[in-house]
């Protein structure tokens, strides 16, 4: 299940939820200050990572043959 941040609009503080992703509805009482229907959802980017070979210019360049063995 992912996890959603929502912010009291009272008192601003941030709680962390794990919800079903089918559930939409922000919870009705912040638990700092208690008060109802306060409580907004914060949308942040989603970390990107890149795992593997591929992702770097290095992992493409092929040797050109100019190379000199000892």
């Amino acid at each position: 299940m992912p996890i959603y941040e929502y912010e009291c609009e009272m008192c601003h503080s941030h709680i962390e939820l794990h919800q079903n992703v089918m559930e939409h509805e922000a919870p009705v009482v912040c638990p700092s200050c208690n008060c109802e229907h306060t409580m907004k959802r914060i949308y942040s980017a989603s970390p990107v990572i890149f795992r593997g070979a591929g992702y770097y210019c290095t992992d493409s360049q092929k040797s050109n043959g100019n190379t000199k063995k000892e």
